[in-house]
């Protein structure tokens, strides 16, 4: 038997899944994975997160982008 918390909480997210499904589709979908596929990722992006790092100096060097990322494994997953 579940208690009247546990219930309340359910019947909330259940209530809620439509908005939060349509904003976690709005925050993983860009132009760039509409084409390319979910998780997809620019290479630019990957530079200019490390360059941020370098700047505030929590990373002692930047490494190339082709040796720490890859899209090989994405599978394409494609969305509209």
């Amino acid at each position: 038997m579940y208690s009247r918390g546990a219930v309340d909480v359910y019947l909330l997210l259940k209530a809620a899944t439509p908005c939060l499904t349509q904003s976690l589709h709005w925050l993983s979908v860009s132009a760039d994975t509409k084409t390319s596929g979910l998780m997809w990722m620019q290479p630019r992006i990957w530079e200019a997160t490390m360059a941020f790092y370098f700047d505030y100096k929590q990373v002692t060097r930047v490494l190339p982008v082709d040796e720490i990322m890859t899209n090989a494994f994405n599978p394409g997953l494609v969305v509209n």
